[in-house]
């Protein structure tokens, strides 16, 4: 069974081969996981605000990629940042 690694390590590994959008992605999952936990055990309103935060920007990101990716490819010579 293969070794399922943290959102941490997926970022540093996608940093270093220069995919910065996707590894923006796992930052965000990173954010996500390391605010869900003191929510849950500490039920603080705050915290969980929090997690809403990440979770609204991470998929606003998520969205955006998918737009760029449907435009680049059907638009020629259409150049967006992903």
């Amino acid at each position: 069974m293969a070794s399922i690694g943290s959102p941490w390590r997926t970022a540093a590994i996608l940093i270093m081969v220069n995919d910065i959008p996707v590894a923006i992605v796992f930052i965000g999952l990173g954010l996500i996981y390391l605010t869900e936990i003191p929510s849950r055990f500490l039920k603080s309103a705050t915290a969980a605000r929090f997690v809403g935060l990440w979770q609204v920007l991470t998929g606003i990101w998520l969205m955006y990629m998918t737009v760029a990716v449907a435009l680049i490819l059907s638009v020629p010579n259409m150049h967006l940042w992903i």
